[in-house]
This record gives C-alpha cells, sequence and structure tokens, in this order.
C-alpha cells in the first residue's frame, strides 16, 4: 500500500511536471498557440509547413512524458517492465 502511495505521488508529480515543461516549450520558447493567429494554434510567421510544427507539438509532448520515467528506473522496470 505504502509503495503504491509513492509511485502515484510519482506518478502525479512527474505528469504535472511534464506538462508544465511542454507548455513552456509550447508558449514561450517556440512563441506557438497563440489563439488569434490566422494558424490554427500557432502563430501569424511560420518558417515551416503547419503540419511540421504540429507533428512536434506532439513529439514533444511524447518525449517530455516518457522521459519522466526515465528519471526513475526503479520505478520503470517495476510497473513497465525491465527493457
Amino acid at each position: 500500500k505504502g509503495n503504491n502511495n509513492l509511485f502515484l505521488l510519482w506518478l502525479g508529480i512527474s505528469v504535472v511536471s511534464s506538462g508544465y515543461s511542454h507548455f513552456m516549450d509550447v508558449t514561450n520558447d517556440w512563441e506557438l498557440a497563440h489563439k488569434d493567429s490566422k494558424y490554427f494554434f500557432l502563430r501569424d510567421k511560420i518558417n515551416y509547413p503547419q503540419n511540421y510544427y504540429y507533428f512536434l507539438i506532439v513529439t514533444d509532448a511524447f518525449l517530455r512524458f516518457t522521459w519522466a520515467i526515465t528519471l526513475s528506473p526503479n520505478i520503470a522496470e517495476k510497473y513497465f517492465g525491465s527493457p
């Protein structure tokens, strides 16, 4: 029971941290997610095709969340199996 509570705490903190980091990547680092932009969820001036940006937004989210698993190999091995 105690280990399960710690796992849930770790999982919650990891999700919040990864979500916040992804949000900061998209809105501040990449300056995207402008709601009044002529390109949906991007910005008015883009240098690459729209699909490229959407692909990178999804990829960044995936990598942010999966990277959290590598921070704690014991948790990753216990709950997701060994590589």
